[in-house]
């Protein structure tokens, strides 16, 4: 059997043969702890960009698509507007149904007329007060007051040449 002292020598030996392992042990460890990081870090990079890669291009075609629908709905704005403007162009309508416009006029001025009698009540004519109210003047002379129709029938005779011209243009147009 070994003494005492020599069996505290080779506990001593064992002792420090383990912590110089350890402490090899220990930086080994440390350094593949850091790599381990590294690697995660790396790997975290890499998932990151491909993530945000793919959220990029997802960003980018919905962009696409919303541009497609804002381009494709403002043209079928702008047919639809052309397409009202065209359908509804008062000289298009005049052109197509002259009889139906002239009839639209008169009845207008039927009902439009009475209205600007009751604003210009007076005991004038209402050609007067108009040439007045559009001179920016008073009318000063009383005229003779005519019939209620008078003003509608001077309007229709002063306008009869350019509704002749119109529907004569009419005709001789080939359909």
């Amino acid at each position: 059997m070994a003494s005492y002292n020599q069996r505290l020598q080779r506990e001593l030996e064992r002792r420090n043969h383990a912590l110089t392992n350890m402490a090899r042990c220990g930086s080994n460890s440390a350094a593949i702890v850091t790599d381990k990081i590294t690697q995660t870090q790396m790997a975290i990079r890499a998932e990151f960009e491909h993530f945000n890669a793919g959220i990029r291009g997802q960003i980018q075609a919905t962009g696409n698509v919303v541009r497609r629908n804002i381009d494709q709905t403002g043209e079928t704005v702008s047919r639809q507007i052309d397409g009202l403007k065209t359908s509804l162009n008062p000289a298009k309508i005049i052109h197509e149904h002259p009889w139906g416009a002239a009839l639209a006029a008169a009845l207008a001025g039927a009902v439009v007329v009475p209205l600007l009698k009751s604003q210009f009540n007076h005991p004038r004519n209402e050609r007067v007060v108009a040439k007045s109210f559009l001179n920016g003047t008073a009318a000063e002379s009383e005229a003779p007051r005519g019939s209620r129709w008078t003003p509608v029938v001077d309007v229709l005779l002063e306008s009869l040449p350019a509704l002749i011209v119109a529907f004569t243009k009419r005709d001789n147009t080939p359909a």
